[in-house]
């Protein structure tokens, strides 16, 4: 995979979640248009634009130790034996999984 785009109402809240609390580095910032964040060797590009809600998920891998630190961290909305998920400040739906090590 080369990059992701999602768009974001507020660039700035998204970074805040997706930098600040999920830890993805910052690439690049395009001001009041986009902010690109890496994602382990892709791109995850912030396009500013209406948000909302998407009916896919952006899965980030973690590795089976991190479940519980993350489960702590956010606000979890749902949960299967190998992902944790929760919501990004659009409601877009975000997983964290560490497939294919279930949960014990």
């Amino acid at each position: 995979m080369h990059h992701l785009a999602i768009a974001v109402r507020d660039l700035d809240v998204s970074e805040k979640f997706y930098s600040g609390v999920l830890g993805l580095a910052v690439l690049s910032r395009q001001p009041n248009k986009s902010v690109w964040l890496d994602l382990d060797g892709a791109i995850l590009m912030l396009e500013k634009g209406a948000g909302g809600a998407g009916t896919h998920v952006l899965a980030l891998r973690i590795d089976r130790a991190q479940r519980e630190a993350w489960t702590k961290k956010l606000t979890i909305v749902k949960s299967t034996a190998y992902t944790v998920y929760a919501r990004d400040p659009d409601g877009n739906l975000v997983g964290l999984s560490h497939y294919p090590d279930p949960a014990s």
